[in-house]
């Protein structure tokens, strides 16, 4: 069994399987495939539906709000078209516009926001594909994705806003490192046209 979640990457990089702890990921899902399956096949597909989109809309609420502009800042480096509008009207406007050849990414940490889950709908129905991250299996969200990524089963605290943040970072880690290896020149070389943009911004 090979330790890499992501195989057949340009010069035989790999992200070592330590990396994906199961902390991010249940032990076990209700249809029986454990988390090193999750691994995998989810991972790898999505960083296959992000590389190969036209383009890429995130939708949220609230807390995840701070996950998505995170999200979207790396994928505007790495010269990926990208958009996430904080005010839900434009969220839905967006998705009617979206089709086969566009991506969505649809952050809920209990998979059940009604905002999130009516806009993922229209983005569907345009023919978009849709990548859910949540925290818990058999919401409402995850029935609408194509691709469903768990950060936990459980909740640790009473509300815990914090915790959420801090598994959908780390996700959105795992994805940002997974979509450089995939095409490691390309990408690399387009960090660095992009970071020249805005060198004049920092002091030396």
């Amino acid at each position: 069994m090979q330790n890499g979640c992501f195989t057949g990457i340009s010069s035989n990089r790999r992200i070592p399987w330590r990396v994906f702890r199961a902390r991010w990921y249940p032990e076990q899902s209700h249809d029986g495939r454990n988390a090193q399956e999750y691994c995998r096949s989810d991972l790898k597909e999505t960083v296959r539906l992000i590389s190969n989109a036209r383009r890429v809309h995130i939708f949220c609420v609230e807390n995840s709000a701070a996950t998505a502009v995170d999200l979207m800042t790396k994928l505007l480096y790495l010269g990926i078209d990208c958009q996430y509008y904080t005010d839900y009207y434009l969220q839905r406007i967006s998705a009617s516009s979206l089709h086969q050849d566009d991506t969505v990414i649809a952050i809920s940490y209990s998979g059940q926001s009604k905002d999130v889950v009516d806009t993922v709908k229209i983005a569907k129905k345009a023919g978009a594909k849709v990548v859910v991250i949540t925290n818990f299996g058999q919401t409402l969200l995850e029935k609408w994705g194509d691709v469903v990524l768990k950060s936990s089963q459980k909740q640790l605290l009473y509300g815990d806003a914090i915790f959420s943040r801090t598994t959908q970072m780390a996700l959105i880690d795992m994805l940002y490192m997974g979509i450089i290896l995939s095409d490691y020149e390309k990408y690399t070389h387009q960090l660095d046209k992009s970071s020249k943009v805005v060198r004049d911004k920092a002091y030396s």
